[in-house]
Order: structure tokens, then sequence, then C-alpha cells
């Protein structure tokens, strides 16, 4: 029968502390990045569920922005409605987070907004079922991904103090 292996545990210097306190530190970071991931999916399919239940084609033509504030890039766009195949939309008091309200032919459009890009006058189109608003000035087009609602209640507050007045527009 052979005769068990020993290790000589001084030589290598092992600190028991040392050890368990770096291993509760790979733990702390895993359960970080698993609750990172948990967020980052519950925003998506909560976006995803939002847009596809709005089911909004509205196009319409940029007539103010505000993009002022640290809102995490969210802008107010106040758009002259020309069509929409939804005429009244105000979630206001019913949802908590939301991206328009929309009032007969003028209509509020909280979005992450390129400023360098986007001008006062340039037509907008958002296509709900497919996630995607376009910006179109002369020859000049961008589309981009709809940002889901804000979740940051400072900008909801701003929109209630600065925003949300609404005058009708010819069609």
């Amino acid at each position: 029968m052979s005769e068990p292996i020993r290790l000589d545990t001084d030589s290598y210097n092992i600190d028991s502390k040392s050890f368990r306190a770096s291993n509760n530190g790979y733990i702390i970071i895993a359960l970080l990045v698993t609750f990172s991931i948990i967020s980052f999916v519950r925003t998506y399919f909560r976006e995803h569920r939002y847009f596809r239940h709005l089911n909004l084609e509205l196009t319409g033509v940029i007539i103010s922005m505000d993009c002022g504030g640290n809102y995490n890039g969210f802008c107010v766009l106040n758009v002259r409605v020309i069509t929409s195949n939804i005429r009244e939309y105000d979630p206001r008091g019913k949802l908590k987070n939301y991206f328009c309200v929309i009032k007969d032919t003028v209509a509020e459009i909280y979005q992450c907004a390129d400023t360098f890009f986007i001008k006062l006058g340039d037509s907008i189109y958002v296509d709900s079922n497919k996630e995607q608003i376009t910006y179109k000035n002369g020859s000049k087009r961008i589309i981009n991904s709809l940002s889901g609602p804000s979740d940051d209640e400072r900008f909801y507050e701003h929109l209630k103090e600065e925003h949300q007045k609404f005058q009708s527009y010819p069609r």
C-alpha cells in the first residue's frame, strides 16, 4: 500500500483568511453580474412588450425639442402630427413610464435623440411594431431603434412642469 502524499502548507504560505476573502470577492462580483443581466433582460422585455402593445404608426414634423437637463439622453420632441393610426393616447395616470402622449394633431415623444443630426422641421416616422423611429430632412434619413420609456422619475417631473401643454394644429 502506498503512503499518502503530504503537502507542506507552510512552504505555500496560504493564509486561510485571505483565501476566504478573495473567494467572497468573486462571489460578490458574480452576484453583481447576475443581477445586471437580470435587470437588462427585464428592461428589454418590458420595452419590447410596451412598443408591441402600443401599435403606433405616426408621421409628423418636429416643431420643438427640449434636450436640456441630465435625463440619460432623453429629449422631448414636440411633433405636429400629419398622420397617425392613434388619434388620442394619454397614458398619464395609468402608466408610471411612457413613450409619448398624443392629442389629435400634436404629439410629445420622449426619446433619446442625437441633436447633432436631428433638427427642427425634420420629418419623423414612428413604427412601434418595428421598434423604429426615422428622421428625415431632405435626402438625409436616420433610422434609430426606439428607446424604451425612461425610468427616470425626474424626467417625468420635468414633463409635468415644463411640457404637456397641448395646442392643436390643423391637419
